[in-house]
């Protein structure tokens, strides 16, 4: 019997532990190598330290729009990250979704668990060949999609890569 391969992933994980601090300055951080090697595995560019500093220092809390990271040339390539700060959320949960070209998949798995067992905040893991999650989420005639807690009006911001 063949095994359905996992090509789709979905982690809540909090926000500080897409980084890891050298220092003590607001500056001495580097993106964690779990999910800057999922990045460059899948062929996109996506600064996780930009998405760090605007989740902290530019989106209020009840607000934050959900960014996927494309790949022109494998499509099937996406990194999506929901970046809402929930009205009650003191752990800064974000949404982390991928789903991954099969030639990579396995490789993409084995980082993403990774990142999510050295997590301080383990909230979800999931994988499957396809999760009805990332699928909702990828559909823009869901937006814009408007919070109930807060009233925020969630876009997604698509940037193509590669």
């Amino acid at each position: 019997m063949k095994v359905i391969e996992s090509h789709q992933f979905y982690l809540a994980i909090s926000m500080v532990d897409l980084v890891s601090w050298q220092g003590d300055g607001d500056d001495d951080l580097e993106v964690r190598k779990e999910i800057q090697a999922v990045i460059d595995l899948m062929g996109l560019d996506v600064d996780i330290r930009h998405m760090h500093e605007k989740y902290f220092f530019q989106l209020k809390v009840g607000q934050g729009d959900v960014y996927a990271f494309v790949n022109e040339h494998q499509p099937e390539n996406v990194l999506a990250i929901d970046m809402y700060r929930g009205l009650t959320d003191q752990l800064d949960i974000v949404s982390i979704f991928v789903r991954s070209a099969p030639k990579t998949a396995v490789l993409v798995r084995a980082q993403l668990r990774g990142l999510f067992d050295a997590a301080s905040c383990q909230v979800i893991y999931k994988e499957a060949s396809v999760l009805p999650e990332l699928q909702k989420l990828l559909d823009v005639s869901n937006y814009p999609f408007t919070l109930a807690e807060s009233g925020y009006k969630q876009s997604l911001i698509v940037r193509r890569c590669g």
